[in-house]
């Protein structure tokens, strides 16, 4: 595995919503890897990720701070950056198609593409819905 977080960074935008305004919390991650490292298993604490990317600074805070916004949210948003751009989400990983699985309780979802099509430098921006209650986290790194 040659996966490398580069930088995160987390911050909120209000969403003017019918009833009341919401929070809505992004995380941005930036990585390396090589095109053959397919299982981008965010959700998964001792995932092949995780195993890759934990071990450095940036890695480890990014994993703390993502792990605490899934805790935090209400629920999974939506994705943005080089998936919404490059690749096609799909059933099954192939070609330029990924895969996405939202984690169990957490919200954060697991990423998979086919091997030999993975992205070898990229920005991935995660969002999640957050409670009023709760002060969105803005932080980078």
């Amino acid at each position: 595995m040659t996966m490398v977080v580069t930088g995160y960074k987390a911050w909120a935008a209000e969403q003017v919503a019918a009833v009341s305004p919401r929070k809505i919390q992004y995380f941005e991650m930036t990585c390396t890897g090589a095109n053959t490292d397919t299982a981008y298993d965010l959700a998964t604490t001792a995932g092949t990720f995780w195993t890759a990317t934990g071990g450095s600074t940036a890695g480890a805070a990014a994993k703390k701070l993502l792990y605490k916004i899934g805790a935090l949210a209400s629920y999974f948003n939506d994705y943005h950056g080089v998936l919404k751009i490059t690749y096609i989400r799909a059933a099954a990983a192939s070609g330029t198609a990924f895969t996405m699985a939202e984690g169990t309780a957490t919200g954060i979802p697991d990423i998979a593409f086919a091997s030999g099509s993975a992205p070898t430098s990229w920005r991935l921006v995660l969002s999640w819905v957050m409670p009023s209650e709760i002060q969105p986290v803005e932080t980078s790194g």
